[in-house]
């Protein structure tokens, strides 16, 4: 094979497959500009084909923090506790 063609080949391919990407890229480009968030995100969904019944709200409420601890307890209690607790019936005889 002639490697000076192969080259040029190749060359020309990855050149097509670049300009196709960019091309392909530009496309999905959404200029938010001045307009903000809420115009892009208009835009992406009017691109998308989808629509939103409801507002989405712009602030997030204060989520509290859940706090726990771990207890400690004997094997003894746990014992106790077993056998205070009344037999569970498997269904097997």
């Amino acid at each position: 094979m002639d490697w000076t063609k192969a080259k040029t080949i190749l060359i020309v391919a990855l050149l097509a497959t670049n300009l196709f990407l960019i091309y392909s890229h530009q496309t999905r480009h959404i200029d938010v500009g001045e307009e903000g968030n809420d115009e892009a995100i208009a835009q992406l969904m009017e691109q998308r084909n989808l629509e939103l019944a409801v507002e989405i709200p712009k602030d997030h409420p204060n989520v509290h923090i859940l706090h726990g601890e771990y207890l400690s307890v004997d094997d003894e209690e746990v014992k106790a506790l077993a056998e205070s607790l009344p037999p569970v019936d498997s269904g097997y005889e």
